[in-house]
């Protein structure tokens, strides 16, 4: 489900895509009903644990940085769902950790609930069981095929956040996020300033190329909205930070939450080396309160990048790393492991040339996401694991190319795990 915050109206391109017949039906199925929020523990998606053990040690270098639980991080869509919803609704949550169990609760205790679920490739088998083993409406959307979920009377697959009012009529588009299911949480909130992205990277889901600034009531009230968050850093999740207009945003944000929360240390966000780098961005975005930057560095291999589309080139990444660490800044690269005859080489020496500002490394498997409109990639899905990037072995992996990925992988976190904070940045 994408965040749509600031909308007004329902766009004609976002009416639903379900038939008229299922929206109404849904609509007086879910009349007065409470809600029931399901998202799957990471213990039950992910079963290679190496992940979580990287981010358990690396997480603790620098102050703010938090590892829930049963997730990665806090699971946005759902206070962003939440905030939507009518107001006088109940609303609950449940955390899955083994799928038998959660049956049995839902048909001992919440089988009068709405039940709403993000959909993904790691866990639409699940979500499938939990569905022909109740009796429940659900609430569906996400990044997977629909079409299973449009023959089952009991579910609505919605493309858009924005389609909601269709089955509840007093949802509200307007409202911030709403966090009261995640009360106290110690946690990395999100802060959404626009929405699209320019960029036509070819691994992309299915995000618009128009970028749209959010409404600035909209981004005050979400920032009031995280008093009931624990938090030192928020995350900006813009796609890639810099190309909306807003950015000067961040003085009176940080100001609005520094007034309830003198803990705060700045922002995380996430933009492409070449935006980075263009006119005096880092200066002041730095200066704005901007403290860590993740990066799509994904493969250090100008062959792979021009294939990707992606929007920078092995030569910007020297003075990018120089400007990041010029300016007291952190780097943390997302790295893709798994496209066919990748060589991580040159990824692996960017890396330990640059360990003093490189705290960690997000690593994601290489996938092929349903709504890829970007596409143009030669690769198609052919299974679940294509699309899940928690999973190393692909219907395109081989036995070298599975092994050389696993490698690099191993050499990236010990490299990193030696990374030793000076304190300066946070």
């Amino acid at each position: 489900m994408e965040t749509l915050n600031g909308a007004r109206s329902i766009p004609a391109k976002y009416q639903p895509t379900i038939t008229r017949s299922r929206v109404d039906a849904l609509r007086d199925g879910v009349s007065g009903k409470p809600l029931l929020f399901v998202q799957f523990s990471d213990k039950l998606l992910t079963k290679d644990r190496k992940f979580r053990e990287y981010y358990e040690t690396v997480y603790r270098k620098v102050p703010g940085y938090h590892l829930p639980e049963h997730f990665m991080e806090l699971p946005y869509w759902i206070p962003v769902v939440s905030g939507v919803l009518p107001v006088g609704l109940k609303r609950n949550l449940m955390i899955v950790e083994n799928i038998d169990s959660a049956i049995e609760t839902i048909n001992l205790k919440f089988r009068n609930h709405v039940i709403l679920i993000s959909l993904l490739d790691a866990n639409e088998e699940l979500v499938r069981r939990l569905i022909v083993h109740s009796e429940n409406i659900f609430i569906l959307g996400g990044y997977t095929r629909k079409e299973w979920y449009e023959n089952n009377d009991r579910c609505g697959y919605l493309s858009r956040i924005a389609e909601l009012p269709e089955i509840f009529p007093l949802s509200n588009l307007d409202r911030p996020p709403e966090y009261s299911l995640f009360d106290g949480a110690e946690c990395i909130p999100r802060l959404t300033l626009s929405t699209g992205c320019a960029f036509q990277c070819r691994f992309c889901t299915d995000i618009p190329l128009t970028v749209r600034e959010v409404a600035e009531e909209t981004i005050s009230l979400s920032v009031c909205a995280m008093r009931r968050l624990k938090f030192r850093f928020i995350y900006l999740d813009d796609k890639s930070f810099g190309q909306a207009k807003n950015v000067q945003s961040l003085s009176w944000i940080s100001s609005k939450v520094r007034s309830y929360n003198e803990e705060f240390a700045g922002f995380v966000v996430q933009t492409p080396p070449a935006l980075a780098l263009k006119g005096a961005n880092l200066e002041r975005w730095r200066e704005l309160g901007v403290r860590i930057i993740e990066s799509g560095i994904e493969l250090v291999d100008d062959k792979f990048l021009r294939k990707m589309n992606k929007a920078y080139r092995e030569a910007h990444l020297s003075e990018f790393a120089a400007k990041i660490r010029e300016n007291g800044l952190l780097l943390v690269p997302n790295i893709i492991i798994g496209f066919p005859d990748s060589n991580y080489a040159k990824t692996i020496a960017f890396v330990r040339d640059n360990l003093d500002i490189i705290p960690w490394v997000n690593i994601n498997y290489f996938s092929v996401h349903n709504n890829n409109i970007r596409g143009a990639l030669a690769l198609m899905a052919k299974n679940n694991p294509d699309g899940d990037q928690n999973i190393a072995w692909k219907s395109w992996s081989t036995m070298k190319s599975f092994s050389d990925g696993e490698s690099a992988i191993e050499e990236l976190y010990e490299l990193t795990r030696s990374f030793a904070s000076t304190g300066s940045v946070v």
